[in-house]
């Protein structure tokens, strides 16, 4: 999600002396941003201050390259993929999770993080970046388009349906009452 640039303190020095001899006015322009007290609250009056892939009212299509003319499911194996594992957490829960609620939950499965340690491992996951679902495979080859809903849960849409179409068309509208946006998976090759 992308702040508006008012809201953002800015700070301008037009005089080349120490910042105590300008006037308050100068130096800044717009109210510092506030924070949470706990300062894990995202929202516009209280920006994130981590890393997020989350997004609202968005489809990810299906990859340009992609060879899928339908969904399928990722294959089944002893150790199950990311693709799997995401695939599963989503398919069987449409619009419970959020993007960041799948990445790291498939990310501390995979590490076998206890449940204890996840929220002091989720803080430290989410304090650098991270890729995001339009880096997924369900997008790449398994046919698959991944749409958040206005609050930024996600669910898996198949490519060959009538509702992947209307999304994908714009003719579908958000809930703010605009059209989706539309972005694409990563191709998979260059």
């Amino acid at each position: 999600m992308r702040w508006p640039l008012d809201t953002l303190p800015v700070e301008i020095d037009l005089n080349p002396e120490p910042r105590g001899t300008l006037p308050a006015e100068i130096l800044l322009i717009s109210p510092p941003i506030p924070r949470s007290p706990d300062r894990s609250i995202a929202s516009p009056r209280y920006p994130p201050l981590v890393n997020s892939t989350n997004t609202f009212d968005t489809l990810i299509a299906v990859a340009s390259d992609s060879t899928a003319d339908h969904g399928t499911a990722p294959r089944e194996t002893a150790s199950p993929s990311i693709a799997l594992r995401t695939f599963r957490m989503i398919h069987e829960h449409p619009y419970r999770y959020t993007a960041d609620d799948v990445i790291f939950t498939v990310y501390a499965d995979r590490n076998a993080i206890p449940a204890a340690k996840r929220p002091a491992a989720r803080k430290a996951f989410f304090a650098k970046g991270q890729a995001c679902l339009r880096c997924s495979d369900l997008g790449k080859k398994y046919g698959w388009g991944i749409h958040s809903d206005a609050e930024g849960r996600v669910a898996l849409v198949a490519v060959e349906t009538e509702e992947y179409e209307a999304l994908a068309s714009g003719n579908r509208l958000g809930g703010d009452g605009e059209p989706v946006t539309v972005t694409y998976a990563m191709r998979a090759r260059r």
